[in-house]
Parts: C-alpha cells; structure tokens; sequence
C-alpha cells in the first residue's frame, strides 16, 4: 500500500513539474519572440506602441475557423444517409479542445489560441520584455506588435506587426520565425495588407 501511495505522490509531483516547465519554456519562447521583433523595428528607428494589438491575428483566427466549420458542414451534407455516429463525430471535429486550424502559414490549436490571444490583447508588452524602444503614445511613426503565434508543434510561430506613420499610411506585415536547435530564428516579413488615409 505504501509504494502505491509513494508511486502516485511521484507520478503527481513529475506530471506537475513537467507542466511547469512546460509553461516556464513557452515563456520564454514568447519573451524571445517578442525580442527579435522589437530589435528588427529598432535597427529602422520604429517605436513599438506599448500594447499588443491582437485584432487582426483575432480576425485571422477567426476566418480559419469559419473555414473549417464549412469544410465539416460539406462532410455532413455528403453523408446525409451515414449514421448519426458519424455525424457527431464530425460536429466533435469542430467542438474540439485538439482542433487544428490553419492561420499565417502554420498550423494551430484554436481553442488555446483564440483563448490566449484574447487574454493578452491589449495587455502591456513590458510585462514580456523591458525595451526603452516601447513608447507610450500614438501620434507619431509607430508600429503595434500582435502577441506571438505559436505552431501546435512548437516550432514555428507568427507575429502580427500593424506599422503606422504621420501621413496616415497603414502597412500589416506578418513576420515568421522557426525555432532551430532551441533557438528562434527570424525567416522572413511580407507585408499583407497596406492602405492610406485620406
């Protein structure tokens, strides 16, 4: 009775110090993300505004999931005739805690995402890294950083960068980076979106 006892406090105590450090290495990952981000805007004399700015990748999210419910209704028309089994099976699909869905290039756990981007929007980026590069105010040439994406695997992510200048001018690009002998490296920036005020 006592090594069951000492075996269930040791598989406790292991699943909670491997959830820790789970939790404590996906920090860093986004401290490390946010980092090579404000050092690229750094280097072209760009202040970052002081809260992140998740509506876009919000949007984005969203649109993927739209996407993927309509991929299932599709399926459930087609098996009209299937049994109800297979129907819920599919409806499980997008009800999910595991669904995967597909958003600037990677693949991602919507449930925990929308969760995490909704949490985080608006939220001060300092809390993740001291820069004295993060400015307060929003009147000048600036750009609002997107809280990191993070790919289910942990291996690839995204970051959403809204640049905006004095001649009301609004450029969204989407920075990708991919984690390399546990470190992340910056891949590539492409502007997806670009308008100008009036």
């Amino acid at each position: 009775m006592k090594n069951r006892n000492l075996i269930a406090i040791f598989s406790l105590f292991l699943t909670l110090f491997t959830s820790l450090q789970s939790f404590s290495q996906t920090e860093e990952d986004y401290r490390s993300l946010i980092s090579i981000t404000i050092d690229r805007f750094e280097k072209e004399n760009l202040r970052i505004y002081k809260k992140f700015e998740n509506n876009s990748l919000l949007e984005k999210l969203d649109v993927s999931f739209s996407k993927k419910f309509d991929e299932v209704k599709v399926r459930l028309e087609k098996n009209k005739n299937d049994s109800l089994t297979e129907n819920v099976y599919l409806f499980d699909i997008v009800l999910s805690d595991t669904l995967l869905v597909n958003v600037g290039g990677i693949k991602v756990n919507y449930n925990s995402t929308a969760e995490k981007l909704e949490k985080t929007n608006g939220e001060k980026i300092k809390r993740y890294v001291k820069s004295d590069f993060i400015k307060r105010k929003t009147n000048e040439n600036h750009a609002s950083l997107s809280f990191p994406l993070l790919s289910s695997t942990g291996t690839k992510a995204i970051i959403y960068v809204l640049v905006k200048n004095t001649v009301s001018t609004t450029q969204l690009h989407l920075l990708e980076f991919e984690k390399t002998d546990n470190k992340w490296i910056f891949l590539k920036s492409d502007i997806i979106s670009w308008t100008r005020g009036c």
